[in-house]
């Protein structure tokens, strides 16, 4: 299953962002989902066609001096534009990745896992958790685990769900419930929403949706390197 590496998101949003090089109908269909977003972002106060359309420019040329997509938006840390738009490409290549990914929404057959095919390290997970826990017990599957994930994919919570029922013979909303309620999970940057079933008050888009209705929410979502600083030093500082 992969998902793109910082290098990889840059080097991406880069080419699609490079509307001036191509007319209309040689744009890539990443840069015309892009623009789509940035004509819905364009509608809000302060959010003006013409400055979004300047603020990706500068970073697609900032690029070049950089090798991850979080630096770029830090040097420009002077345009909270640049920043704008430096996530939608995240929140947009991420739900690229997770609906083409091995990672299915939902299994081929009814009662298998989503796997497309191969061993993955979420299945290993899966087998460790549920091995020697009774039915009877199923929460006691998440009591020595608590995970930390630097990456904004949901695949960790996509997939403990269909581990649950194909180990116990549960329902799927039952599982789903069960991960809800027990699974200890951190994304230090954040994640690009929650997976419907998920509790919380924030915006939600299912897995495998790659393009989705609220990506000017979805955005807010996720956080760099140095909000993620400021945030952590905000909290010692009111401790």
């Amino acid at each position: 299953m992969h998902m793109p590496s910082g290098p990889e998101l840059l080097d991406r949003t880069a080419q699609a962002y490079d509307f001036y090089r191509f007319g209309g109908e040689q744009m890539t269909k990443d840069s015309s989902m892009l623009l789509r977003h940035l004509g819905k972002l364009g509608e809000r106060p302060g959010h003006s066609q013409e400055k979004l359309y300047e603020a990706t420019e500068r970073l697609r040329i900032s690029a070049r001096m950089s090798k991850m997509i979080d630096t770029v938006i830090e040097q420009n840390d002077d345009n909270p534009l640049v920043t704008l738009c430096g996530k939608l490409a995240i929140a947009h290549f991420i739900c690229q990745a997770e609906a083409r990914s091995n990672l299915r929404p939902a299994p081929r057959v009814p009662g298998e896992l989503p796997l497309q095919a191969g061993d993955f390290w979420l299945l290993e997970l899966g087998k460790l958790m549920t091995t020697g826990v009774p039915r009877s017990k199923v929460h006691q599957c998440f009591e020595n685990l608590s995970i930390i994930s630097f990456n904004y994919d949901r695949s960790v919570e996509h997939f403990l769900p269909y581990a649950l029922m194909t180990a116990y013979g549960m329902t799927l909303l039952e599982a789903q419930r069960i991960v809800s309620e027990h699974l200890r999970i951190v994304h230090p940057y954040g994640t690009i929403g929650r997976l419907p079933w998920q509790k919380g008050e924030g915006p939600d888009v299912a897995w495998g949706d790659e393009n989705p209705w609220n990506m000017g929410n979805l955005i807010n979502q996720i956080r760099t390197a140095s909000e993620l600083m400021r945030d952590t030093l905000k909290d010692r500082s009111r401790a």
